[in-house]
């Protein structure tokens, strides 16, 4: 089912968005989420956030970090000490120039080790519509939300799907 969210009410988020897409190559911004001085990356983990914005296709999907350990982000990726967590995530999909899903905080527990980067990764399909059906809607299929290891790939909370 899509669910459609105009654009001028999703404007502000929007802006957001699309301008966190355009820094995404000069990095995220990566706060700190543990008492004391700062840490070297090999005795901390990062957990970090997916953008995937395929604006010829006319889709894309970012996912978010609300919060880590019940401690509110904001934004960006979080730098946590070695140990478990449970990471609240959210992901919002876009068709053309609107929101069409938002999907809700889901909360993922898992063990994070020092000097690891985990990604919060999100998958959406979308059928494309015939080229001259401009006005009729598209099929998407439910997102799917986990996180795995940047580099292993190796997936540590949630359910990849098949691809």
């Amino acid at each position: 089912m899509r669910h459609s969210i105009p654009f001028f009410t999703a404007a502000p988020l929007v802006a957001v968005l699309l301008a966190g897409s355009a820094l995404s190559g000069c990095g995220v911004k990566v706060t700190q989420m543990y008492v004391g001085e700062k840490l070297p990356p090999d005795k901390v983990a990062i957990i970090e956030p997916m953008d995937v914005m395929k604006f010829l296709q006319g889709h894309g999907i970012r996912t978010y970090i609300a919060a880590v350990d019940g401690q509110t982000l904001g934004e960006g990726a979080a730098e946590v000490l070695p140990g478990r967590h449970t990471v609240s995530t959210a992901a919002a999909l876009f068709m053309g120039y609107e929101i069409t899903t938002f999907v809700p905080e889901k909360p993922f527990t898992f063990d994070a080790q020092a000097g690891h980067t985990y990604r919060v990764m999100g998958h959406f399909f979308v059928e494309p519509a015939p080229i001259f059906a401009i006005f009729s809607d598209s099929e998407e299929t439910p997102p799917t939300i986990w996180i795995e290891d940047k580099e292993s790939k190796e997936v540590v909370a949630g359910e990849k799907p098949p691809q």
